[in-house]
């Protein structure tokens, strides 16, 4: 090593330091506590997350089409109920004729 590079190494040594600034020590702790009290809120927040039901949604979705399929069946049966209930309306009134007309007890 060469004296030029000795002489830089040992400046910083040949300075005493002036002690730590108390306002600078002050801050390092306000930090430290706050620091400490945002961990502890993470922990918190992780702890709540993993205690979480399970996501939902593509269930909910899927009930929510089997709903409107079984709706629209329903419509679809209400529909054949209502020509049905025509259709014996009709019969019975070509009965009602036919034992007018053939005297059918």
């Amino acid at each position: 090593m060469n004296p030029r590079n000795s002489l830089i190494l040992l400046i910083p040594l040949l300075f005493p330091s002036c002690g730590e600034d108390p306002k600078l020590i002050e801050k390092k702790n306000t930090q430290d506590a706050e620091i400490s009290r945002l961990k502890g809120e993470v922990a918190l927040v992780e702890e709540k997350l993993k205690n979480l039901p399970p996501d939902v949604s593509e269930e909910l979705q899927e009930k929510r089409k089997e709903i409107s399929d079984q709706q629209a069946e329903i419509k679809k049966l209400e529909m054949e109920i209502q020509e049905q209930q025509e259709r014996k309306n009709t019969l019975q009134r070509e009965f009602d004729a036919y034992k007018a007309k053939y005297k059918i007890n």
